[in-house]
């Protein structure tokens, strides 16, 4: 359209790729008394690396022409669809616009009237037009649990290009596994991002290839340096545990709750740590859990089942090597004249003098063992989850 002023890429949500698809495209890239340009496509690529597998230009032509791609060789692979828009003419003369519809096979899901497809729509303008005011709605979307992961990563992308990765971050902190990397992702492009993702403490994220790469490729040697002491200790990720925590948080949906017997195995198995509310009888070992509920079940089942992936400073256990070779670990919970105050995961404290600490290292680990979810059998586990996630 003569004198548009937007330009832009729609992106369908991710598909499995068909051996052959085709749709109808209309549209135009450039006047019609000049050559064609190639700034205005339409396109298929690969989900996860980007890269182009097929493109088509618009026909220069109001009514829709039929365009079709052979895609056997990818067939299978998660592909998006999407329609691309780079004509940008300051002078205002710009003359191209483009459409498709009529998909075979129906695989994307048009845009309907109400919904999360038009959350997502505007939360990507908001971001690509720089809608600073928006800024706070987008922050609400990124917290909303009960939002798709698609449309709070959506909100997750704008919320960066505006250079708001603390709103991404305070986010991270409190979600499961599937969305820390992809908002790990987000927040490694950037210095200010990658340093408040190793903020976080889920030093995990930084082994995962694209982040590592991301911070790698960051021209900040300091940041580099940083990734790798926090590294440097860990464990491989256990597939095993993974799989159980998406089990059980799977089969959490269909099993029978008794929200008493989860405040008794809470008593009898976690309060040695764990308080819930400031005046509640149980331990302060551990981090108190006011407000957990608002996590989720998923990221409760991951602080149950894999203790050890996100770790708060305050709670990461210290290895205390005295003198005659004797290995002390727990929290410090004093630091007296003379002496630390460590407590283990029984709420045991064991007073160590100064004078005979050799070295004192910090675990990435927490105090809390990782076969402890393991120990309470499964209908008690479900119970527990179901009480800790009302605790709101």
């Amino acid at each position: 359209k003569q004198g548009e002023g937007f330009t832009g890429t729609a992106k369908s949500s991710a598909f499995p790729c068909p051996a052959s698809f085709s749709f109808f495209l209309n549209g135009h890239r450039g006047r019609p008394d000049k050559p064609a340009h190639e700034r205005t496509f339409a396109r298929m690529v690969d989900a996860a690396s980007g890269a182009e597998l097929a493109r088509a230009y618009p026909p220069r032509n109001d009514t829709a022409q039929p365009v079709k791609w052979e895609l056997a060789a990818h067939a299978g692979k998660q592909v998006r669809f999407e329609i691309v828009d780079n004509d940008n003419n300051d002078s205002g003369g710009a003359y191209a616009w483009l459409g498709a519809g009529r998909f075979d096979p129906p695989v994307i899901g048009l845009p309907s009237a109400s919904g999360e497809t038009n959350l997502r729509t505007a939360a990507q303008m908001a971001g690509e037009l720089g809608l600073t005011p928006h800024i706070p709605l987008l922050r609400q979307l990124l917290a909303r649990t009960d939002l798709s992961d698609e449309t709070r990563v959506t909100a997750a992308s704008a919320l960066a290009t505006l250079h708001q990765p603390q709103a991404i971050a305070d986010v991270l902190k409190l979600s499961p596994a599937r969305l820390q990397s992809q908002f790990g992702d987000i927040l490694a492009g950037t210095a200010a991002g990658a340093t408040l993702l190793m903020d976080c403490n889920v030093p995990l994220l930084l082994t995962e290839p694209v982040i590592s790469q991301k911070i790698a490729a960051l021209p900040d040697a300091k940041l580099k340096e940083r990734a790798a002491a926090l590294t440097k200790d860990l464990a491989p990720a256990s597939a095993e545990t993974a799989a159980l925590v998406a089990a059980r948080a799977k089969a959490h949906a269909g099993a029978r709750i008794d929200l008493a017997a989860g405040e008794q195995t809470f008593k009898t198995n976690c309060a040695i740590c764990h308080q819930v509310q400031v005046k509640d009888p149980g331990g302060n070992v551990g981090p108190r859990l006011s407000g957990v509920g608002q996590r989720g079940v998923e990221r409760l089942c991951e602080d149950i089942l894999d203790p050890h992936r996100t770790v708060d400073p305050m709670f990461r256990m210290h290895l205390i090597t005295q003198k005659d070779g004797t290995i002390q670990a727990g929290l410090i919970r004093r630091d007296e004249a003379g002496a630390l105050v460590l407590v283990n995961a029984a709420g045991q404290e064991t007073t160590v003098a100064k004078t005979n600490i050799a070295k004192d290292e910090l675990s990435p680990m927490s105090l809390m063992p990782g076969t402890f979810g393991l120990s309470i059998p499964e209908a008690d586990f479900h119970n527990l989850l179901a009480w800790l996630a009302a605790q709101k």
